[in-house]
C-alpha cells in the first residue's frame, strides 16, 4: 500500500490532466451551440470548464488514480469527439453561428484534429484499463496489477 500523500498526489496528477483536457474540449463543443442563444457565452464557457475541472478532480479524489485514469480518459474521448460531432450535427441541420461562418475549408482542421485526439484517448483509455484492472504489470497474467502500485486497481 502507498502511502497517503502519495495517492492524493496521483489522484491530483490525474484529476488535474484529464479535468483541463475534458473541461476544455466539452466547452469548445459547447460554443458550437451557445453561439446566439446566451447573452454571456464567456461566462457560459468558464462555468463548463470549471464544473468538468473540479468534476474530474473530485472523481480522481474519490475513485483514486488508477481507477479514475480509466473514467476520465473515457470523458476526455467522447468530450474531444463532441467537436466533431458537433458540427456533423449543426451541418445537417444547419444552424447560424460562427463554425458555419468559418466556411469548410477551416472545419476540416479543426474537427480532423479533434476526431484523432478523440481516437488517441479512446486508445489511451482502453490500454490504462487494459493494466489497472486486467494484467499484472510486467507479467502479462490475469490479474488485478501488483497491489502495492498506484497504478492498479488493488492500489485505490
Amino acid at each position: 500500500m502507498q502511502r497517503r500523500d502519495a495517492q492524493w498526489l496521483a489522484a491530483a496528477t490525474v484529476g488535474v490532466c484529464l479535468g483541463c483536457v475534458a473541461g476544455l474540449s466539452l466547452t469548445i463543443a459547447a460554443g458550437k451551440w451557445l453561439h446566439g442563444r446566451v447573452d454571456d457565452p464567456g461566462a457560459w464557457h468558464a462555468a463548463i470548464y470549471y464544473l468538468v475541472f473540479a468534476g474530474a478532480l473530485c472523481w480522481a479524489f474519490w475513485r483514486g488514480a488508477a481507477r479514475a485514469a480509466v473514467h476520465l480518459l473515457w470523458l476526455a474521448a467522447a468530450a474531444t469527439a463532441a467537436i466533431a460531432a458537433s458540427t456533423l450535427v449543426l451541418w445537417l441541420a444547419p444552424v447560424p453561428g460562427p463554425w458555419a461562418q468559418a466556411g469548410p475549408p477551416a472545419m476540416p482542421g479543426v474537427d480532423g484534429t479533434a476526431l484523432a485526439g478523440a481516437l488517441c484517448l479512446a486508445a489511451m483509455a482502453r490500454a490504462t484499463a487494459r493494466r489497472v484492472w486486467h494484467l499484472a504489470p510486467g507479467s502479462g497474467a490475469p490479474g488485478q496489477g501488483a497491489p502495492d502500485s498506484l497504478w492498479s486497481a488493488g492500489g485505490r
